[in-house]
């Protein structure tokens, strides 16, 4: 998204169709952390959710007119990571005949596709090869989440809690080993 020198209705048009985090700065007041509901380029309505300690129930109309200044905070793509996310996700909902979700935080293994994928194989092969638990784990666990860390594996509530570092990646058995004993 090129945003230099471009007039703020194209800078609207663009942060609409991303899912951008924006800052706007009206007369007296500014309306920090909103997403964009909706943005109407004919009626120079802005529609904007949350933001300033708002939920997302809070909507706000703005006038394009009124605005002072924008910030767009756009997030920065991560194809690979994600496409690897999906894959395992699809995986293992497949050999455990029950839906997984899969979270990888973004700060995560940026810039390391390698070993975020050698992870992401252990951890399929580490809870596939759980056929026992295969009950426990669905009553337990709904969602998986990778992050860098040092410990193997942390049960929070319905999320199993993955720790992750590109240079220390644990062997399926030394996870299925951390895995076990918190699903008993």
């Amino acid at each position: 998204m090129d945003l230099t020198a471009a007039p703020i209705e194209d800078i609207l048009d663009a942060a609409a169709t991303s899912s951008a985090q924006i800052t706007v700065w009206l007369s007296g007041h500014s309306l920090a952390g909103a997403r964009i509901a909706a943005w109407s380029r004919h009626d120079r309505i802005l529609v904007c959710r949350g933001g300033n300690g708002f939920t997302d129930d809070d909507i706000h109309y703005i006038r394009s007119a009124d605005i002072q200044a924008l910030t767009v905070r756009v997030p920065a793509p991560r194809p690979e990571s994600d496409r690897l996310g999906a894959e395992v996700r699809d995986a293992i909902r497949h050999a455990a005949g029950y839906p997984v979700s899969l979270a990888i935080r973004p700060d995560a293994f940026a810039n390391a596709a390698a070993p975020l994928a050698a992870w992401l194989e252990n951890i399929t092969l580490a809870i596939t090869a759980m056929e026992p638990l295969h009950e426990a784990f669905q009553a337990q666990i709904d969602q998986i989440l990778l992050r860098e860390g040092a410990t193997p594996a942390v049960l929070g509530g319905s999320t199993l809690i993955l720790e992750a570092t590109p240079d220390n990646i644990p062997s399926p058995e030394v996870l299925r080993a951390a895995i076990e004993p918190l699903l008993l």
